[in-house]
């Protein structure tokens, strides 16, 4: 492809990234400054947005010396995070002032939402002549992936399925990808041979030769640890490698750096720097560096800078993959705990052994990372993208993780402490709405939203056993064996002592351990067979007012549904405070009053047990527990749509004088047509006549 001439103007350019860059934290950081550098040398003009502000003035200046235009903290986008505050500027006026050829997003699941997934419709909607490329530093799916091999954990595997949609949902609606190396371009095609992918390559420069062998002592092994792959890395190489390294080397010490160490490491001859400014001294010190990093893509900026400084590294086959680095030539490789621990006394105590892979290491960076090949690719990928026609604006397509947003407007409108709580049950309920609708696969994705919120073992809550249930009935819709024991495993949630979760600690008043249970008077019962139970169970709305509408919903070992059920009133568009919701279980062994004794909802939510009697004998239990003005009888399968009980009670009003009774519209799910029976019943007056009723007939 031609390079850019002269004549041709420079690129406007906006950057929109997670965070300001903080290369004395992060490797990927120092890269991406180098890279942030060459578009300015070419004369490009470039505006870097960061989302977060985190470090202010301290990374905001290196930026401006550059000439750049720096917005951080964008308070208009923190809000689906749980942030108020007036914003000082906003992201629209910088488009529309800005009149960028182009918009490089950065993908990443730092957090639960990408910066592509919530600025490309923005870009796509104000800025409709900027092409967009989203810059990525890791194939996301794929590492969950490995990380769930290693663990076999359920959630893991279905975190993977998660990111890999959403990263090539935001690739197919960019213009252009852009990634690190050979290897993740391949992986990316591989998985969408359509996509136009460019690599933009990182640069390492080494510092001056340090010591020799003889005078260079211990192990080092530097990284950030708020990233997942170092910490499982980090208790890998502690617990399984070092063991194996100790009675072989006892002079040698295992030196920990990085960002966020943890405290409390223990093992023989462990030595925790911390946080280390000074990379270079760190690199000339150790005779070894070690990467113990077993589930990743991309490339490893640690072993990059390692091997650019002529130090010998023993890494893993996936901190060796992004680099194309060969075992024996460029590193040592190694998959197993035993293996790692025997290159790692090889490198050590042979010096011959240790000058060549110093050598070759040093000499594989300078030939493959230099700041030659990084401008060379800025010029052709910048080339490239005059070319580009940007892709149009679609109002009806969003990214599947904001589908939330759109069905329940207030989990933006709410209180910040509220947000988040509200979005987790969202997914929820819009999978279970999605379910009722014969769309398993959808409500899957939706569910699936939730696992990033969760990333170290199952919480102990009702929230999570309805997850669980959820999935359970999505696979089996689906026809497919569950992954996983499901049932159980939300039984476990529901009988186990709620303890502290990334959802329990999140979520206000919602999702967490049960709330008190308040003893309530026995209904009166006349006539009614076996004996009824009461727990009145009031959620935040309270009980004391006269509720306008009660729900009273009979059920029967049916818990995952009933759970559906109740997650659909929590959506209602009807103040909470103006109903209650009656549940009389008829005699359940499934786990229903568990579930019903562990939910904390916004509403008054009564459960009632009563020994095995019917449906209508549970009615005329709840019926007399009733305190609502109006009442409303449920199946335990009704999934309500948002305005049902508000429309309920607006038609009971209007009528108020009339001697009448208020009938629901019914839809089957779509999938049902495919039956005979219940195709049937959907398109037939046999068994839900008031979908045909008209003015005047009598049924």
């Amino acid at each position: 492809m031609p390079v850019a001439g002269s004549h041709q103007r420079p690129l406007r350019i906006v950057i929109v990234h997670d965070a300001l860059p903080r290369p004395d934290v992060n490797g990927s950081d120092v890269c991406f400054m180098q890279t942030i550098k060459e578009l300015v040398l070419q004369g490009h003009e470039l505006t870097y947005v960061a989302r977060h502000g985190a470090g202010g003035e301290k990374y905001i200046l290196p930026l401006q010396r550059l000439g750049i235009k720096v917005f951080s903290h964008d308070l208009e986008h923190l809000r689906q995070f749980g942030l108020d505050a007036a914003p000082a500027w906003r992201f629209e006026a910088v488009l529309k002032q800005g009149g960028f050829d182009l918009a490089i997003l950065f993908h990443w699941f730092w957090v639960w939402l990408s910066v592509p997934e919530q600025y490309l419709d923005e870009i796509r909607h104000y800025s409709p002549q900027t092409r967009i490329a989203v810059l990525t530093y890791d194939q996301h799916g794929l590492r969950e992936r490995r990380l769930a091999q290693l663990s076999g954990h359920w959630t893991n595997f279905e975190r993977a399925r998660d990111f890999e949609q959403r990263e090539f949902e935001v690739y197919r609606r960019a213009d252009m990808v852009l990634a690190v190396s050979e290897s993740d371009r391949q992986g990316i095609l591989a998985a969408a041979r359509e996509l136009d992918v460019e690599i933009l390559p990182m640069v390492a420069e080494g510092a001056s030769t340090g010591p020799e062998f003889a005078r260079r002592d211990h192990v080092l092994f530097l990284g950030n640890f708020l990233n997942a792959t170092s910490l499982e890395g980090l208790n890998w190489l502690i617990k399984e490698v070092w063991p194996g390294v100790v009675g072989s080397l006892p002079r040698a010490q295992l030196h920990l750096a990085g960002h966020c160490l943890p405290q409390g490491l223990e093992g023989e001859r462990i030595v925790a720097l911390g946080y280390v400014e000074d990379l270079d001294a760190a690199f000339a010190q150790h005779r070894l560096f070690v990467s113990p990093i077993r589930f990743c893509t991309g490339i490893q900026t640690k072993v990059l800078s390692a091997l650019a400084r002529g130090l010998p590294v023993v890494t893993t086959p996936a901190g060796a993959e992004g680099l194309n680095l060969r075992h024996e030539k460029e590193v040592l490789v190694a998959a197993t705990a035993l293996d790692f621990a025997e290159q790692v006394k090889r490198a050590y105590g042979d010096e011959h052994l240790w000058r060549r892979l110093s050598q070759d290491g040093a000499g594989f960076v300078k030939s493959q990372f230099s700041r030659e090949r990084l401008a060379t690719q800025i010029r052709r990928f910048t080339e490239h993208v005059r070319q580009l026609e940007p892709k149009p604006h679609n109002a009806r397509q969003a990214c599947s993780v904001l589908s939330v947003e759109r069905e329940f407007p207030e989990v933006l409108t709410r209180p910040a402490g509220e947000r988040v709580p509200l979005r987790l049950r969202g997914y929820c309920t819009l999978a279970e709405l999605l379910l009722a609708a014969g769309d398993p696969g959808a409500a899957l994705a939706q569910l699936r939203h939730v696992l990033g919120f969760v990333r170290s073992g199952n919480p102990r809550d009702a929230f999570f056993a309805r997850l669980l249930l959820t999935f359970d009935r999505c696979y089996r819709q689906l026809g497919t064996t569950p992954p996983t024991a499901f049932v159980s495993e939300a039984s476990e949630c529901l009988a186990s002592a709620p303890c502290p979760s990334p959802i329990s600690e999140t979520v206000e008043g919602g999702v967490g351990s049960g709330a008190q249970l308040h003893g309530a008077p026995a209904p009166k019962r006349r006539g009614t067979q076996g004996t009824a139970s009461p727990v009145r169970k009031e959620g935040k709305g309270g009980g004391s007012a006269q509720p306008q509408i009660s729900v009273v919903i009979p059920t029967f070992n049916r818990c995952a549904v009933l759970a559906s059920c109740l997650a659909a009133l929590e959506q209602q568009s009807l103040a909470k405070d103006r109903f209650e919701v009656i549940v009389v279980d008829d005699g359940s062994s499934d786990g229903t009053e568990r579930l019903c004794q562990g939910l904390r909802m916004p509403f008054p939510l009564v459960y009632l047990r009563q020994a095995n009697a019917g449906a209508g004998a549970a009615r005329k239990v709840g019926t007399e527990a009733a305190r609502g003005e109006h009442l409303l009888l449920f199946n335990d399968d009704t999934i309500a749509t948002p305005n049902l009980l508000a429309e309920h009670l607006r038609v009971q009003r209007e009528h108020a004088h009339d001697k009448c009774a208020v009938l629901g519209h019914f839809r089957y799910p779509r999938h049902s047509s495919k039956r005979a029976l219940t195709s049937f019943f959907a398109t037939r007056r046999f068994l839900f006549p008031q979908a045909f009723l008209e003015p005047g007939l009598y049924r």
